[in-house]
């Protein structure tokens, strides 16, 4: 088996697939004793550095662990630091840790030094893990988009479509989904709701009672076509979802009221909230 290497030609490559190793050439020259630029250096770091002695006691603090980690200084007890991550890292003989501390996401790891004395390095990933958070969920936004348009787009039966659109919801965008809606002409003209949650195994419907239709604003103007945009609800009316929700679902955190239109009207709607909103479909 050959392998090419960059900017070179085919060679031969090790028996486990591994391209051979040059060896380490060592330094020829002492490192400089200079305490002064040993100190420029380590403070010049962008990562947080701490070494501490064989007792555990810190013996030395960069600028960037400082700024990071300013309860830890020189004699600390590492074990016993007000930095529970790091302290229960330490106690545990852990080679790292990944925590949250002052408002920032920090990850360390632990690398032994000469006797029975280590270096911890310290970094702050708190826009790597945002970044990184940012990706899942546009991608679990992408994954329902394309779920939501294949179920809806291969219905074209009205009662079916009502369905997908309540079990849809949940729980990607909410705790629970009610669609209200009144059924097409010559049928009984009242309206009905289909809801599903995360406690019911199937779609559950019922008949709307006029505390439902009636009272909660956005409700009404939805199933009579004037509702045009999603309509958030106000704390004093989340209480007329409870006819409508599961047993012991509780009072509602939030709702949002969004119309479904049809051939340019309004044929019911559903109780959700879109993804990104500071609160969900939850019990308070």
């Amino acid at each position: 088996m050959t392998t090419t290497r960059r900017g070179g030609i085919a060679g031969p490559v090790s028996g486990d697939g591994a391209s051979p190793r040059r060896p380490v050439r060592q330094p020829t020259e002492p490192l400089p004793a200079d305490p002064r630029l040993a100190r420029e250096l380590l403070d010049g770091l962008a990562e947080a550095v701490l070494t501490t002695d064989e007792a555990g006691r810190v013996t030395l603090v960069n600028a960037m662990a400082a700024e990071l980690l300013p309860e830890i200084t020189a004699g600390t007890e590492l074990s016993r630091c007000p930095v529970p991550a790091l302290a229960g890292a330490v106690a545990a003989d852990a080679e790292c840790f990944d925590a949250e501390h002052r408002g920032r996401r920090l990850r360390g790891a632990r690398r032994r030094l000469a006797g029975a004395r280590y270096a911890w390095y310290v970094r702050d990933v708190t826009e790597e893990h945002a970044r990184t958070e940012a990706l899942l969920a546009e991608r679990s936004r992408t994954a329902f988009l394309a779920q939501a348009g294949s179920r809806l787009g291969r219905s074209l039966h009205r009662d079916q479509t009502l369905r997908a659109t309540a079990t849809l919801a949940v729980p990607y965008l909410a705790d629970a989904a009610v669609v209200l809606h009144r059924p097409p002409a010559p049928a009984d003209q009242r309206a009905r709701w289909i809801r599903y949650a995360d406690s019911d195994p199937t779609p559950v419907t019922g008949l709307a009672g006029p505390e439902l239709t009636g009272t909660a604003t956005g409700l009404a103007e939805a199933l009579a076509g004037e509702l045009t945009e999603p309509s958030p609800w106000l704390d004093a009316e989340l209480a007329d979802l409870a006819t409508v929700l599961p047993p012991g679902f509780g009072r509602p955190g939030t709702a949002l009221v969004s119309p479904i239109r049809s051939a340019g009207r309004s044929v019911g709607r559903p109780a959700a909230d879109p993804p990104g909103r500071a609160g969900r479909l939850r019990p308070a």
